[in-house]
């Protein structure tokens, strides 16, 4: 790992990290709109004290990690280059997809918006020959056992769009 890779990696788990702790404290004003075993509040605090683990495993990892020898430093062969051009274009397509999850998500309903961004997710960050059955078998029963756990266990409705 270069010292270069080395602080944006601390600088990341830093901004991620007061990020988190800014959505742990936001989610105590969360209003609760419905009676039920769990708050409105759980999802966004469950998501800030898991993005807040990963940042300090970052911080961790990059003050840790021992840097690269001097002679690998600064030398990027050409596969270096092409596997950090994907991994730059799957990060590009993410951010794509998540925004197209967030627009369609009310008008479309969260099943068919999830199931559909997973799909493409799965796509996206596979690396071998794609195996689109599977993909779309792990979409479709991944968002129908969310979308139960939800409706019927924590009794919290999920936007039904075109299904609703």
């Amino acid at each position: 790992m270069t010292t270069e890779s080395r602080k944006r990696d601390l600088y990341l788990g830093i901004g991620f990290l007061l990020f988190s702790i800014g959505v742990w404290i936001a989610s105590f004003s969360i209003k609760h709109l419905v009676v039920a075993r769990i708050g409105s509040a759980f999802v966004p605090q469950l998501a800030a004290t898991l993005l807040a683990l990963l940042s300090i495993t970052l911080i961790l990892q990059a003050i840790f990690q021992a840097p690269a020898s001097t002679s690998r430093q600064g030398k990027l062969t050409e596969q270096d280059a092409e596997a950090a051009s994907k991994r730059k274009k799957r990060v590009r397509l993410t951010f794509l997809l998540i925004l197209f999850y967030l627009v369609l998500l009310e008008p479309v309903g969260f099943l068919i918006t999830t199931t559909l961004y997973l799909f493409f997710q799965f796509w996206v960050l596979s690396r071998r020959q794609p195996n689109l059955p599977l993909y779309g078998i792990i979409a479709i029963s991944t968002s129908i056992i969310i979308y139960y756990l939800f409706v019927k266990v924590f009794v919290l409705f999920l936007p039904a769009g075109i299904l609703g």
